[in-house]
């Protein structure tokens, strides 16, 4: 999870990278596979984690500022994060501490890279 507010694009960004680190240059593995069609979910993606994240402010795990346009986590959800266990929950929380260290327009680019090469 970010610690920082974050926009829905900006998540849904780092959610679809860190499903597939291979395929935009940020890892050695994919999650997903490595199928060439990783992009192709982008949208599905952030209808999803816009449709999530509408949830997590309901149930008070995640907050949103005056403009609604930045989300951050609240202390409940990143203990709820850190409670969930197995290869798949730690590689997906691994990658995304990597992503949020990353500047967001160098995500952008690589995945905008990778949308220019399909």
């Amino acid at each position: 999870m970010l610690s920082r507010p974050s926009t829905i694009d900006e998540i849904a960004a780092i959610d679809l990278t860190a499903t597939y680190m291979k395929a935009f240059g940020f890892g050695q593995h994919n999650l997903h596979g490595d199928g060439p069609h990783a992009l192709a979910e982008y949208d599905a993606r952030r209808k999803r984690v816009q449709a999530g994240l509408a949830q997590l402010v309901i149930i008070g795990a995640a907050t949103v500022d005056s403009t609604c346009l930045f989300y951050r986590a609240t202390p409940e959800c990143f203990q709820y994060s850190e409670a969930l266990h197995g290869d798949y929950a730690t590689s997906y929380r691994r990658a995304v501490q990597l992503l949020a260290e990353e500047d967001y327009e160098d995500i952008m680019n690589r995945i905008t890279k990778e949308n220019n090469q399909l």
